[in-house]
Parts: structure tokens; C-alpha cells; sequence
């Protein structure tokens, strides 16, 4: 989906993240989820990651939304989620950070912990909302620094690039 501004796709975001009403965000993954296209691509996966979020807004919010939407793609396909496999240090906003800022910040936000699947395994890791693909690449890097033999794929429900 193409999260901009006022989009019909900006409010199934908005539901999701500040009005804590995920169900709009999840239905339109559950039909996404159902098409030909994702199967393809989600054909070999072995396990799902979200991005994680900062303890602060899970506690705003009560819930991770990348988290959730994991965890409907690890349902969906009966694969293992492990929301848990990256931590975040610290919770600069990503939002509204600039650029170059974003990329320096970022980096120092994402720890990995631990993801216990087998060697050379193909992950998932889920955002829901993907701007410049920062955070995505951060994670990224930490999974690969820690466990290098990984294949990783990312999905973000949202693109809202700048």
C-alpha cells in the first residue's frame, strides 16, 4: 500500500497505530496475504521477525503493530514469529527525523538477542510502515551481524517513501 497523506491506505495506518484499532490493518493484510503473489514469495520462509518498538509506545499503544502483523503472517503460513530476536536500545522518533539523522540514529537503536532457527534459514522481518527503509535496514544488519548464514526478506504493509 502507498501511505500518503490523506490515502484511503494513510487511515488503515492511522487505526492501526494511533487510534489502537489494528483490525482494518490486519483484514487488509489477511487479503493481501491471499493472493498468489505473497504465497510465492513467502513460499520458503522459516520464520517471522518484527521490528520491534520502543517500550514507551508499546506501552502508549499496548501492542507492537509490527508485531501483530507478524504474528497474522506466521498464523497464516504456520511458521514460528519470534518477536523477541531484536531489541530496540533506545526511541528516537523515526518519524520525523531527517535523513541523514534517521540513518545515524537507527543504527544504534536495534540489538540482536536471539532467533533460534536453523542454520541458513530464510526470515521474514516485518515492518508496517516503511519510509525511507532505514529501520528495515538497520534490523537487517543486526540480524546479519549476529547470525550471517541468514536469508532475510523484509515486507512492510505501507511504503510512505520520501
Amino acid at each position: 500500500m502507498y501511505h500518503r497523506g490523506s490515502s484511503r491506505y494513510a487511515r488503515v495506518i492511522y487505526e492501526m497505530k494511533y487510534a489502537r484499532r489494528p483490525a482494518l490493518a490486519l483484514s487488509t493484510l489477511r487479503q493481501l496475504i491471499g493472493t498468489p503473489a505473497f504465497r510465492d514469495f513467502s513460499a520458503d520462509i522459516d520464520a517471522v521477525v518484527p521490528v520491534p518498538t520502543t517500550w514507551w509506545r508499546r506501552l502508549v499503544r499496548g501492542y507492537n503493530p509490527a508485531a501483530l502483523l507478524a504474528d497474522e503472517i506466521a498464523v497464516s503460513f504456520r511458521i514460528p514469529s519470534f518477536p523477541k530476536a531484536l531489541t530496540r536500545h533506545w526511541g528516537a522518533r523515526q518519524s520525523r527525523t531527517a535523513g541523514a539523522l534517521r540513518t545515524d540514529l537507527t543504527r544504534l537503536s536495534f540489538a540482536f538477542s536471539r532467533l533460534p532457527v536453523k542454520e541458513g534459514a530464510h526470515v521474514l522481518l516485518v515492518d508496517d510502515v516503511a519510509t525511507t527503509g532505514t529501520t528495515l535496514a538497520s534490523c537487517a544488519l543486526a540480524l546479519h551481524c549476529a547470525r550471517p548464514d541468514l536469508r532475510i526478506s523484509v515486507f512492510a504493509l505501507a511504503w510512505a517513501g520520501k
